[in-house]
């Protein structure tokens, strides 16, 4: 509830000076991600798609779209990294309220 009403707030004041704001959270959300994400040493590559990568998105719409390329596939890596996107995720979804996520994963 207090989540929709959030996008709602946002999306209807996502005109300046509040989209800087609406964007720097946006971006300290996805450098979070990245700051973690970064440090597993199996994800070999991290790409950014959709609105974000092309810095076209909508402040209270859009979600941030990330693939993961992992390499040296195990099965018991694969599971860590999975448990680690839903502990991401679960901590980004607590302190930022607007944040949806999309996270998927390639192996080779």
């Amino acid at each position: 509830m207090l989540k929709r009403l959030l996008q709602n707030l946002v999306v209807k004041t996502n005109f300046c000076p509040f989209n800087r704001l609406y964007k720097f959270y946006y971006n300290a959300a996805l450098k979070i991600i990245v700051y973690i994400l970064k440090k597993q040493k199996e994800i070999v590559a991290i790409y950014l798609t959709a609105g974000m990568a092309t810095g076209n998105y909508v402040c209270g719409l859009s979600d941030i779209d990330l693939i993961n390329v992992l390499g040296k596939w195990q099965k018991r890596r694969y599971n860590y990294i999975q448990y680690l996107h839903r502990k991401v995720l679960g901590y980004l979804i607590r302190g930022f309220p607007l944040y949806m996520a999309g996270i998927f994963l390639i192996i080779f």
